[in-house]
This record gives C-alpha cells, sequence and structure tokens, in this order.
C-alpha cells in the first residue's frame, strides 16, 4: 500500500505558508545544548515549513546567528501577543 507524502501532488507543507517559532534561550549560565537541539528541529523542518526563532536574550540570538546564519528571527518581547497563553513566557 502507498503511503502519501508531501511530495506526491508536487507541493510542500511550506507552499501553504505553514511557519514554525521556535522560542530557545541560551547563554554562558545556561548553557547551548537547548540552542544545538532546536538548531537541529529547525534544519529538518525546514524543508516543510518556514522556520522562525525567537531567541529570549541576546547571548542567545548571537550564538544562533553565528550557527545558522540564513535563518529568520523576531524579537519575542514585541511578538508574544498572539500566541496563545499556553506559550506566553512569563514576565
Amino acid at each position: 500500500m502507498h503511503e502519501l507524502t508531501n511530495t506526491d501532488f508536487g507541493m510542500r507543507i511550506a507552499d501553504f505558508g505553514f511557519e514554525v517559532g521556535i522560542i530557545v534561550d541560551a547563554g554562558p549560565t545556561l548553557g547551548y545544548g537547548h540552542a544545538v537541539r532546536c538548531l537541529r528541529l529547525a534544519k529538518a523542518l525546514e524543508s516543510q515549513a518556514r522556520v522562525v526563532f525567537y531567541p529570549l536574550s541576546e547571548s542567545c540570538e548571537v550564538f544562533l546567528r553565528e550557527a545558522s546564519p540564513t535563518s529568520e528571527f523576531r524579537n519575542p518581547n514585541s511578538e508574544f501577543d498572539f500566541l496563545p497563553p499556553v506559550v506566553h513566557r512569563s514576565a
């Protein structure tokens, strides 16, 4: 039995405008392991959807930009208003 894939019809999920936001923090005191895992996740998803990073600290953003210069970044502080409450950053 043939299982349908996203390429069976010549379209990708990204063609429908799907976007995945990855909220991440990292730094000298927190470490960078979580950020590295997020980078790997973004790499795996990039053929399926547009991936946007929302780094929570300046050190995290610097790390991500150096590791993935072609990635898209947004300021999480100005864009959390539209996210469901379950993923809001606590003050």
